[in-house]
Order: C-alpha cells, then sequence, then structure tokens
C-alpha cells in the first residue's frame, strides 16, 4: 500500500522477498478515549510475537511494531548466516578441535 509506514512497508518487502507475506498477522487494540486513543499492535509472524508497537493511531503502532519484528528478523538472519559460515563441512565449528 501506498499509504504504509516505511516500518511496515520495510517489513512486507523483506517478508514477500523470502515467499513469507503470508504469515504475517497482526493483533490490535485500542484504550482511551475515543478522542485520544491509545493503540497497541502485535505484529506475529507465523503465530509467533516478533514485535509490538504503541501509538496514538492504528498505523503509528503497526509501524512501530514492524520496525521493531524486522530489526528482530535481521538480526536472526545475520546470527543464522554468522554460525553457518563457521561451520565445518563436516558440521564441526572451530571451536571444536
Amino acid at each position: 500500500m501506498a499509504n504504509e509506514p516505511e516500518g511496515t512497508n520495510a517489513l512486507n518487502h523483506y517478508l514477500q522477498t523470502r515467499d513469507k507475506a503470508n504469515l504475517l498477522s497482526w493483533d490490535e487494540s485500542q484504550q482511551g478515549p475515543r478522542h485520544e486513543p491509545t493503540w497497541t499492535c502485535i505484529c506475529k509472524i507465523d503465530g509467533i510475537e516478533y514485535g509490538r508497537g504503541t501509538g496514538q493511531s492504528k498505523q503509528a503502532a503497526r509501524a512501530a511494531a514492524a520496525a521493531l519484528a524486522l530489526e528482530k528478523l535481521v538480526d536472526a538472519e545475520a546470527q543464522t548466516q554468522t554460525e553457518a559460515a563457521a561451520t565445518h563441512d563436516d558440521g564441526t565449528t572451530p571451536d571444536a578441535e
């Protein structure tokens, strides 16, 4: 969507390039008076919470949650790549020698 905040767009793009966009879901709740709500959005991927954000609009709360989720996903992917690079062909690590 053209109106999506940058965090939400970035998360959608990240998931689409990995064929996982269909695993994204949101839990949303509103608290406070209608004229001054506080929104909480939880970003879930395959049913697992990856980010939680709050804001004065649903869009702002989603953007905050999406940014946290994307950060976790990128960090986890980098960690996996680092571990894979440090593993020998036989499955052992340099520390095991």
